[in-house]
């Protein structure tokens, strides 16, 4: 039968910004990686490939000012300023790990190979307002359950609560090549048509149910380039639950 999908798009209300303070949009797209582990950490070789598809991507005006972050330019202070200049679109694809109870526990890994926590990114952080963070990287929505309340802790909720509009997250690991098509597919979406984040969402996972394209509301506009490098086969392997349904939108709006 059909699923809710198809009719409905979803995000998740959560917490208020903490910067309600409007500011012009400015169309910047930073995008930062992570290629090389180090310690805990594997290595993630189809972060490469994630970051130059998307960086070379003819995408829509929404996304015209790209820069790019990879490993050793990847660093907290580069980090520090995407949010500081306000930037509109943040893109993160990195190994985010939950481990214990604590904000000093809960770790991104840094293209440096430095490691920073929960605890020292939600201080090191200003407060902005900008439109949409996208963090591709392991179990990326994760909460965390203290004991004294329970708070909504994961990766996305410190962004959103410094002042992110829309976070898109992940549940679980995805394979490389289905993050990186799927990414490719979203922003296109995103960045082509006057859309929000969730419904852009929405439309790529239908795409990837049905391993097809022909299902998306005609007066959508994909380019024929993009029709044409990602292959229906490609997407036929990615049609199982497990490769779509785990992208979720966090909302502040």
């Amino acid at each position: 039968g059909n699923l809710v999908l198809d009719n409905y798009s979803f995000e998740y209300s959560t917490l208020n910004k903490a910067n309600e303070v409007e500011v012009k949009k400015n169309q910047n797209f930073d995008l930062y990686g992570v290629t090389e582990g180090t310690g805990q950490f594997s290595d993630l070789p189809g972060v490469q490939e994630e970051i130059e598809s998307l960086s070379t991507a003819k995408l829509g005006e929404k996304l015209r000012n790209k820069s790019i972050y990879l490993d050793k330019n990847f660093t907290k202070d580069s980090l520090v300023e995407s949010f500081k200049t306000n930037n509109d679109y943040i893109h993160i694809a990195t190994h985010f790990n939950v481990s214990g109870n604590t904000d000093e526990l809960t770790q991104l890994l840094l293209g440096n190979k430095d490691i920073i926590n929960l605890k020292e990114l939600r201080s090191l952080l200003p407060t902005f307002n900008n439109q949409l963070i996208v963090l591709s990287a392991c179990e990326s929505a994760n909460t965390q359950d203290f004991d004294n309340d329970n708070i909504y802790d994961g990766l996305a909720g410190v962004f959103q609560e410094k002042g992110a509009n829309n976070v898109l997250a992940t549940l679980w690991e995805i394979s490389d090549e289905a993050t990186s098509t799927f990414m490719l597919i979203f922003y296109s979406l995103l960045s082509s048509n006057d859309i929000s984040p969730s419904t852009a969402l929405a439309f790529t996972q239908r795409i990837f149910k049905d391993a097809s394209f022909k299902n998306i509301p005609s007066n959508l506009y994909l380019t024929k380039s993009l029709k044409s490098k990602i292959s229906l086969n490609s997407l036929k392997n990615f049609s199982h639950p497990y490769f779509w349904s785990g992208f979720i939108i966090y909302t502040s709006q």
